[in-house]
């Protein structure tokens, strides 16, 4: 539950957020596995969701004249979006 709420404290939206909400937040999460390798967001993609990564890595990449390149490797703790 700890980890959890410095996750959803690093959105500046909900840093100063008092705990009982703060609370409400957190057990409202639905978690999400991804395979290993599968697109999380994709280019063009409309955002309409939050990801706080609680265990793993994500890479966010780009495609450059025919190469990809890897921009970050984001873990545990990391928000998305």
């Amino acid at each position: 539950m700890q980890f959890l709420g410095h996750m959803v404290k690093r959105v500046d939206y909900f840093d100063k957020c008092p705990d009982d909400i703060l609370f409400d937040v957190i057990l409202s999460l639905k978690q999400l596995t991804f395979q290993k390798e599968s697109l999380v967001l994709g280019v063009g993609q409309n955002v309409e969701s939050i990801y706080f990564i609680e265990e793993g890595l994500i890479e966010t990449s780009t495609d450059f004249e025919n190469n990809s390149f890897v921009v970050d490797i984001l873990g545990p703790g990391s928000v998305i979006n």
